[in-house]
């Protein structure tokens, strides 16, 4: 297994996963009709997948910078199974949820350890890239990502109130360095 950006002849198996209701992280699965849509359009919808600059569209609906990022995908030959993105600089707002590192393991490989390596490999790349303590966070209720995030040495900073939705979130801290 290994990280790489997104590019075609993983599209493929990319559709599929949307099919089988694979998101971002943002849990927003997409209809039949917006993968027809990916999938007619794949080259051009993977260049903008790692895009730089430009704006975003905050949920609130602030618009702000985009901060330099990756999204590169976790693959097994020419299956795709789940994207890990990274932000190289954080904002103010990113660094107090949402933090460097994202990521989304397919419906149809969950429970396999996949986001356990693949965020381990993503702590290689910004090791790389010079960032040497990386910020996570994750909602206090998703379990799976709480033992993702500590089995990679991630330390617990803080529980607080989501000011994304309702209940808490955590705060970890990770040495790149070190894992």
């Amino acid at each position: 297994m290994y990280l790489t950006l997104p590019r075609l002849e993983l599209g493929a198996s990319f559709i599929a996963s949307l099919e089988e209701g694979f998101s971002f992280g943002d849990g927003k699965t997409r209809t039949a009709l917006e993968i027809a849509a990916i999938e007619a359009g794949l080259e051009p919808y993977l260049a903008l997948l790692n895009a730089q600059g430009g704006t975003v569209t905050l949920p609130n609906g602030t618009e702000v910078e985009r901060a330099p990022h990756s999204q590169l995908w976790l693959t097994d030959g020419t299956e795709f199974l789940g994207v890990f993105s990274i932000r190289y600089r954080l904002s103010a707002r990113m660094r107090f949820r949402g933090g460097h590192i994202g990521y989304a393991v397919r419906p149809a490989r969950h429970g396999q350890g996949l986001a356990t390596v693949g965020l381990r490999l993503m702590l290689e790349h910004a090791r790389a890239a010079g960032i040497g303590r990386v910020i996570i966070t994750c909602a206090d209720t998703n379990f799976a990502s709480i033992k993702v995030i500590e089995r990679n040495g991630g330390q617990l900073e803080t529980v607080l109130p989501d000011p994304e939705q309702d209940g808490l979130f955590r705060r970890y801290w990770i040495e790149s360095a070190s894992s």
